[in-house]
């Protein structure tokens, strides 16, 4: 009686053990295959970031950001339609994922889907008015109204939250210099240069 009990712990220990081997490959290959993916978006091959972004998604749901790349692509494929059912489902499934409400009221901008745009765009600025893109996004949708007041002081607000992303950078870079870690302190100066250039050479395109 005790063998066949330990018999059947050990065979339940070797199978949980063989699940979780099994898992952990998985993840380590929808992680190659979303990391293809990233290399064929930055290369404008969308299709094939899609495919890939999808296959990785298969083998780990886990893995969300693979079905915003799938979102993404679809939008420079031309499908906004199809990009923005992707983003919707991903903003009310995951409400805190920033990425998927952002491009699921950009699809909603393309699609002309104007009144839910806006709705959207002033719930999310009346909580946070720190995320330049989010003001971006209300001057894009202001653009295709031919609201060019608007436009205008939607940019000057992106702007200028891009400006306090790099006093941010500025000021952590410092703290991490009068703490002796000039590795760390160079890396938020660095931010701190790229987000400049952005505001000043690039604005928010």
């Amino acid at each position: 009686m005790l063998s066949k009990k330990i018999y059947t712990v050990s065979l339940f220990l070797c199978i949980a053990f063989f699940c979780s081997c099994n898992t952990k490959e998985k993840v380590l290959q929808a992680e190659k295959l979303y990391l293809q993916a990233l290399e064929s978006y930055v290369a404008k091959d969308y299709q094939q970031a899609k495919n890939f972004s999808e296959a990785a998604y298969n083998l780990d749901n886990k893995l969300i950001q693979s079905q915003l790349l799938v979102a993404k692509s679809l939008f420079f494929m031309d499908k906004e339609k199809e990009a923005l059912e992707v983003c919707k489902k991903l903003s009310y499934e995951i409400p805190e994922f920033t990425e998927a409400r952002l491009w699921y009221i950009r699809s909603l901008i393309f699609c002309d889907c104007i009144e839910e745009a806006i709705s959207l765009l002033q719930q999310e600025l009346a909580l946070n008015q720190s995320d330049w893109r989010f003001f971006y996004l209300y001057s894009l949708l202001a653009e295709k109204k031919q609201d060019y007041e608007t436009q205008l002081s939607m940019l000057n607000k992106a702007q200028l939250a891009l400006s306090d992303g790099a006093k941010v950078f500025a000021q952590m870079a410092r703290i991490w210099q009068e703490l002796g870690l000039e590795q760390r302190a160079s890396e938020y100066l660095e931010k701190e240069t790229v987000l400049y250039q952005q505001t000043i050479t690039q604005g928010v395109e």
